[in-house]
């Protein structure tokens, strides 16, 4: 696994760090509870995070939390199989490529399977490569292969950090070893 997170640019970027809380969790005070953690003194001198350009630091001052749950429902990454009956995986398992190349948020989409980890996120930041219309794929049908529900769920969510990758990730042309990170972290989260 350390050979496929340098190859991705992530080696030395992820960190799993846990705390823990013995008190009764009460959800409708979900955003008091999340700003009470990240002002604890123990949670702020030990949580570290990476500013969008730069290394990891202390979390420093908090000032206000907006906390939305996400949803841990599937709990296989068989919830993944769908991709090759919608044209992102060959049954195989290589992921099919794309002619036409698009930049959203930074990420090169050169395969189907980042066009469908980015779709319908963030719109406007859109560098078509090509002013061609002719999109080989991309219909609503391949975008709505996972609902939004779905797309909120934390494997999803898992699978999205592993597969993009860091600033220079050399992507792989399988499904396989993301398949595999993605268990691998979603167990270590769980525990």
């Amino acid at each position: 696994m350390t050979e496929s997170l340098v190859k991705w640019s992530m080696y030395g970027r992820l960190v799993i760090q846990a705390f823990s809380f013995d008190q009764p969790f009460q959800p409708h005070l979900k955003d008091s509870f999340v700003l009470d953690f990240l002002r604890d003194p123990a949670v702020a001198a030990n949580l570290i995070v990476v500013p969008p350009r730069g290394a990891w630091t202390s979390l420093g001052p908090v000032h206000g939390v907006s906390v939305r749950p996400v949803r841990c429902s599937q709990l296989s990454v068989s919830f993944f199989d769908r991709l090759a009956a919608c044209g992102v995986t060959r049954p195989g398992g290589r992921i099919v490529g794309r002619r036409q190349q698009q930049v959203r948020r930074g990420f090169l989409i050169d395969d189907e399977l980042r066009k469908l980890l980015l779709s319908g996120v963030d719109d406007d930041d859109v560098d078509d490569d090509d002013d061609n219309d002719d999109d080989e794929g991309g219909s609503e049908e391949e975008e709505e292969v996972y609902r939004p529900a779905e797309r909120d769920e934390f494997l999803f969510r898992v699978l999205g950090h592993v597969a993009l990758g860091g600033q220079l990730s050399q992507h792989d042309g399988d499904m396989a070893p993301y398949l595999l990170l993605t268990r691998h972290l979603y167990r270590l989260m769980l525990r």
